[in-house]
């Protein structure tokens, strides 16, 4: 451990989700650092600077493979000025205008050598008041007070109540210099604010904060984290208000605090909630206030999108057009493949769903063809996108046409920012394909209609019957179900039952039919039945006489539902893994991150979105280079052709991808899929996601493990997500009469006055809008 003391000179790259930071560093005393200039590089995680400031910086010297010797920052505070005439300058300069040199003195003079730790404490305290400081002077100190970084020391303090660091700084990001006051007076608002934050975690701080068992804020925690899970969880967009009771009162009283919760003191803090606006409620379901908004204004954007007058194609010239797009593309549609592009070229919005074999793609072919068609005089602006980096590889190849991610489209970075808080995206076209809709959550796909200009037809395909989205919603389900778009389903099989008996297969399972089907034996897909310990070597068995056969390595790819337990993920990558690419002795070079170890020509799996290096949550990629080391890890990892550089931290965002879940290969095909259920993952068994796992093969499919779990999934239904996106919709959509008349309804209720009480929430006679005009999604 070595520190020096420095001034900041650049700020050479900053990262504002983590607050990592490379910054140049000019050396004002060596200390016990030994190094060779007056200027240095300075790395770690760093809050705001200012520049001619004194900091004492504590930490190591590294060596970056590329970038040469830097200092590595573990800890850093700013150098507080101890002489009187150091605290006189400092507090007479540029952070604390209005305080001159006398008023300085007379500050100093009062407040010693304690004069910046009162300051940050407050203005309140009994030594500043006598000092008679104007109004302007208070507002001075209080402001320079804040620019007092206590970056490092509050990171420590909410470490030692039990915060990681990577949650203490996502804590310090959202309050600042505010964060530890905060979190002392409120540990369980982190529920709903930030991430990896719950009640569990939040309890252990208010034992040692000595927040009693039945503290209003205890039980408002307990509230919000039972509806947090089930958003998380559950995808769900809303609770029932009496399980979410339940849930509160389970949580509260299976906890270390000794006491009992009752459900007359829930009700109370419930309503306390909803009057701040933290909860709402609506005939009976309680949202979290920002997926409330986000239903209801996806409703209002869509209505409004809607609406746009725009040119309608006449009949004749669309049949006309159609025929020359089957004449371009040496394809003859059937009658409804026929509706499904006529429905494109004369609606505003339109749905196509249809599963496997249906000609989904080949009707996108058909709709960008017949499109052009309509006015060969001007080149149409057409644009494809998907949910994710693979899905929209996919259907660049099969349609000939770049398309690209969502994220991308709308110029989002990994968190769900637009990259310019100044500037909102604006998607500009003649006409947008969006694929693989039903992966698309209700939060990415508000950003989407909001983003939509006039001129612009939109097209939105998908499969219903998959899985939905990992986020909350259920968003292209509830389009189809609200029957306020022109929509079309796509049923007839035109990839022939003999040549693929997985279509048929997916199908039989989609409509409960035949559930012996799936374990007969066909000459494209199998059933081999085995205990869950034993999954991992009839894995490795399959896989490995599949590569004998001539299937590539990333031709192969086996699924199942959840990462944990012997037929989990992590243990099949770490089982394939030495299969497929084993450690040969001492000089196999490899990183070792968490769990996992990587080596060259490892398979990766990227977790989260990365826009900065253009790679997304889903693609899967080969590592072609690494650099293990002791300070610094660096891997270059192709992503279809797209060579990425990744650092040491953003290693973490990666996992092994020989065995991927059934949810990340969604949007994806691959010639051989090799499907893991076990009762171990009871949980997860649905139709749809045996459905979609299925349909992932497109030539071969390997079905392994407990028949009872493959019974189990075909048996339970999976698509019911509690979300009001249809009715919101259904009700936008209403003639404008009945709009009216539920406006005069509403304004009668507004104008009666009562106390919101336990009993008026569960009785359904509040307005769900209390207090919340002026609510808007950012």
């Amino acid at each position: 451990m070595a520190d020096f003391v420095g001034k900041l000179k650049t700020i050479i790259f900053e990262n504002t989700a983590d607050l990592f930071k490379i910054i140049s560093v000019e050396i004002s005393n060596q200390k016990d650092l030994n190094w060779p200039t007056s200027e240095i590089i300075v790395t770690g995680t760093i809050g705001d600077l200012d520049y001619d400031t004194d900091y004492e910086f504590q930490g190591e010297l590294t060596t970056h493979p590329k970038f040469g010797d830097q200092f590595k920052c573990h800890y850093y505070h700013i150098l507080e000025p101890s002489s009187t005439a150091g605290l006189i300058k400092y507090l007479s300069g540029e952070n604390f205008p209005g305080i001159g040199q006398k008023t300085a003195q007379k500050i100093v003079d009062k407040l010693g050598g304690k004069t910046l730790p009162t300051l940050q404490q407050g203005l309140d305290s009994e030594d500043i008041n006598q000092l008679n400081l104007t109004k302007r002077q208070q507002e001075s100190l209080s402001l320079g007070a804040l620019k007092i970084d206590n970056f490092s020391e509050i990171i420590l303090q909410l470490g030692n109540l039990g915060l990681p660091k990577k949650v203490a700084t996502a804590v310090y990001k959202l309050y600042g210099d505010k964060a530890l006051q905060l979190v002392e007076d409120n540990p369980y608002q982190l529920i709903s604010e930030v991430s990896g934050v719950g009640f569990k975690r939040s309890d252990e701080i208010a034992l040692k904060l000595g927040i009693t068992y039945d503290s209003k804020k205890r039980i408002q925690g307990a509230i919000l984290q039972g509806l947090v899970s089930n958003t998380a969880v559950n995808g769900d967009t809303y609770q029932d208000a009496t399980l979410v009771i339940d849930d509160a009162h389970q949580i509260l009283n299976q906890s270390r605090f000794s006491g009992e919760v009752t459900d007359e003191q829930i009700l109370e803090q419930l309503q306390d909630l909803v009057q701040a606006q933290k909860v709402v409620i609506d005939q009976q379901r309680l949202y979290l206030p920002l997926f409330y908004k986000c239903e209801l204004d996806v409703a209002d954007e869509l209505k409004r999108f809607k609406d746009y007058k725009t040119e309608v194609n006449q009949a004749d010239n669309v049949e006309a057009v159609i025929k020359q797009a089957e004449i371009k593309l040496d394809i003859e549609y059937d009658q409804t493949q026929k509706d499904a592009i006529a429905m494109v070229l004369t609606n505003q919005l339109s749905l196509l769903t249809g599963g496997p074999g249906t000609g989904k793609t080949t009707v996108i072919k058909g709709i960008i063809e017949s499109f052009n068609q309509l006015d060969k005089t001007n080149r149409q602006k057409i644009l494809l996108a998907a949910p994710t980096g693979r899905a929209a590889k996919r259907m660049s190849e099969v349609t000939g046409y770049q398309a690209t991610t969502l994220h991308r489209l709308l110029g989002l970075v990994s968190d769900g920012q637009q990259n310019q808080e100044d500037t909102e995206t604006e998607i500009k076209g003649d006409l947008l394909i969006v694929d693989e809709m039903s992966m698309v959550d209700l939060l990415l796909f508000y950003q989407l209609v909001k983003a939509l200009t006039p001129e612009i037809k939109v097209v939105l395909v998908g499969d219903q019957d998959q899985l939905p989205s990992v986020g909350s919603g259920n968003v292209f389900s509830d389009l189809l179900k609200s029957n306020c778009f022109e929509k079309t389903k796509l049923q007839k099989i035109h990839r022939q039952a003999e040549s693929s008996s997985i279509v048929e297969l997916a199908h039989a399972i989609n409509h409960e039919q035949n559930e012996e089907l799936v374990f007969q034996q066909q000459k494209d897909r199998s059933f081999i039945a085995c205990s869950r310990n034993q999954v991992p070597t009839v894995v490795n068995q399959i896989v490995k006489k599949a590569t004998e056969k001539g299937f590539s390595m990333d031709q192969v790819q086996v699924l199942t539902p959840m990462y944990s337990g012997e037929s989990g993920i992590d243990n099949l990558n770490q089982s394939l893994q030495k299969l497929l690419n084993p450690k040969e002795g001492s000089k196999t070079k490899e990183i070792e991150i968490g769990k996992h170890k990587f080596r060259i020509n490892d398979r990766v799996l990227q977790l989260v979105n990365n826009s900065e290096k253009d790679i997304y949550n889903g693609q899967i990629g080969e590592i072609v280079s690494l650099t293990p080391s002791n300070q610094t890890e660096t891997m270059i990892v192709d992503f279809d052709g797209h060579e990425v550089t990744l650092g040491k931290k953003e290693l973490r965002d990666l996992t092994l991808a020989y065995a991927i879940s059934i949810h990340k290969s969604q949007g994806s095909e691959f010639p051989l899929i090799v499907l893991v259920l076990t009762m171990q993952n009871s949980r997860m068994l649905k139709r749809n996601l045996l459905y979609t796992a299925i349909t992932r093969a497109s030539e071969s499919l390997v079905m392994v493990g407990e028949k009872r779990a493959f019974q189990t999934a075909i048996t339970t239904d999976g698509s019911n997500r509690k979300t009001t996106l249809a009715l919101r919709l259904q009700t936008k959509f209403k003639s404008n009469l009945e709009q009216q008349l539920e406006l005069n309804s509403q304004q009668d209720e507004k104008t009666n006055n009562y106390q919101l009480t336990p009993d008026l929430i569960l009785s359904q006679q509040i307005d769900p809008m209390i207090g919340m005009t002026d609510v808007q999604l950012k």
